[in-house]
C-alpha cells in the first residue's frame, strides 16, 4: 500500500503525541521534500521539529517531479508536491486536510 501525506495531518498528530498509530494503520508513509521542509522549518512547533530530527523509519522522504502548473498555482508547495507525488506513484491514499487540496486531489482520483 502506498500512502502519501501532506504537512498538516502529520503536524497535528505529532503535536498531540499521536503520530505512532499512523505506522500501525499504514506501515509506511511517504512525504515529498516540500513537506519535509515545512515540518522542519523554524516556524514549525518545537515538538514537530524535534520529532522530525529523529523521525521514525516508517516516514520516508521522496523527491517528486515539479507539480503541474495548476497545482503550483492553486496550492502551497507542500500540498502541490504531495498531490503530484500521489499521482506519480498512484498512491492508494493521500493524507490531506485542506479543503481546496482535497477537492483538487479528489478530482484527480487521489482520495
Amino acid at each position: 500500500m502506498t500512502v502519501v501525506s501532506n504537512t498538516s495531518p502529520l503536524r497535528y498528530l505529532i503535536v498531540v503525541g499521536r503520530a505512532d498509530p499512523v505506522e500501525q494503520i499504514f506501515r509506511r508513509v511517504l512525504i515529498p521534500r516540500a513537506v519535509e521542509q515545512e515540518l522542519t522549518d523554524v516556524r514549525a512547533p518545537e515538538a514537530v521539529r524535534q520529532w522530525m530530527a529523529r523521525r521514525p523509519a516508517w516516514l520516508e522522504v521522496r523527491s517528486s517531479r515539479p507539480p503541474n502548473s495548476e497545482l503550483a498555482r492553486r496550492l502551497d508547495q507542500g500540498e502541490a508536491e504531495a498531490i503530484q507525488l500521489a499521482i506519480d506513484l498512484r498512491a492508494d491514499f493521500l493524507l490531506i486536510d485542506e479543503l481546496r487540496g482535497r477537492s483538487i486531489a479528489a478530482a484527480r482520483g487521489r482520495l
